[in-house]
């Protein structure tokens, strides 16, 4: 449904767009409903946005003032949905989850990440409905699985294998009732103790600590070689990235594969020049290192985490083709018998 705003501070229509399909699609707000938006920023130009998307939805909009006497617990009872505006941090996380694993909170909770005019008008260009079932077709091909093949025209020659006692993370923006929808979407992802090859990373770093660099790859990709899902040498031309890149794995579990992740977002055709989620979400493999994604399953853990995205690849899943030169190919997938072990991870 197209809607017409007569704000004048609405952004450009590229990124309106994107804001309208964020409250209508994925956040699901509905006439009537009460939202409060939880900003970082008091003055935070996406919040207002997604107020105003809201309020032309037939939402009734919790003010800044009501919400910013209450506490956390309060502000969770105060809505019908609740949506956190972060940077690339959760401010909140774990409070949020114990707090819905009361039972007690009835509000629908959504986290936006890295929210700017990029993120609504590259990750929520493609349907809801689109992005949920493509996640599905791939979680659902994957746990039955033996191992994938990844290959690139760069040099990537990777097997990774899969164990069903790994689960796997549907980051799609869906509110479960457990743990918030973590927006923008979306991404699939495991664990593997059997990554092997060389892995030709040429399209975006992305961190979860301060990186003051263009992340981009494209004119400097990184060359790793993995044995064991252990990273073995680190090669990139740009002495900076070669330089964090190489130090990251020369400290603590910074050398272990902790992430095996399927970027699945259609809408984003380019990378942006900073640190996002929005670059991990691209629809390429990405690897990441240091902290992974199985808790209790895996004997160890590590507060840091550094991506590797690719750009252009083609990936197998045993014999079936599901990507093939940076492009989703995979047909439809019946649900697996059982269902599959998910997790969940509130950012990067």
């Amino acid at each position: 449904m197209t809607r017409r705003s007569t704000d004048e501070a609405r952004p450009p229509e590229p990124v309106w767009r994107g804001v309208q399909r964020c409250v209508d699609e994925y956040i699901g707000i509905k006439p009537g409903q009460r939202i409060g938006i939880v900003a970082a920023a008091t003055e935070s130009k996406p919040a207002r946005w997604l107020r105003l998307a809201a309020q032309e939805a037939g939402a009734e909009i919790v003010g800044d003032e009501e919400l910013s006497h209450l506490t956390l617990y309060q502000v969770l009872e105060s809505a019908d949905t609740i949506v956190f505006v972060d940077g690339q941090h959760s401010r909140n996380g774990s409070e949020v989850v114990d707090a819905l694993a009361t039972g007690k909170i009835s509000a629908d909770i959504f986290r936006l990440f890295d929210a700017g005019p990029e993120v609504f008008e590259l990750c929520f260009a493609v349907p809801a409905s689109y992005l949920r079932e493509l996640n599905r077709r791939i979680i659902a091909l994957g746990v039955s699985t033996r191992a994938a093949r990844v290959t690139s025209e760069g040099g990537t020659d990777l097997e990774i294998g899969f164990e069903t006692r790994f689960g796997w993370i549907d980051s799609c923006g869906r509110y479960d009732g457990r743990r918030p929808g973590v927006l923008p979407p979306s991404e699939v992802a495991t664990f593997s103790l059997s990554v092997n090859g060389v892995f030709f990373a040429d399209g975006s770093l992305n961190t979860n600590f301060a990186f003051p660099h263009d992340p981009r790859l494209e004119a400097y990709p990184v060359r790793v070689e993995i044995e064991d899902s252990v990273i073995q040498t680190v090669h990139c031309e740009n002495p900076f990235i070669d330089a964090v890149v190489g130090g990251f794995v020369a400290e603590g579990a910074g050398s272990r594969v902790g992430e095996v992740g399927f970027g699945t977002n259609t809408g984003i055709r380019r990378f942006v020049p900073f640190t996002s989620h929005i670059n991990e979400r691209y629809p390429a493999l990405h690897i990441g290192l240091g902290s992974q994604n199985q808790g209790d399953r895996v004997g160890w853990n590590y507060p840091l985490h550094l991506d590797l995205i690719a750009n252009n690849c083609s990936i197998m899943f045993d014999e079936t083709v599901v990507m093939e030169q940076g492009r989703y190919v995979i047909g439809h997938v019946p649900d697996p018998q059982r269902a599959p072990e998910t997790g969940y991870v509130d950012t990067v």
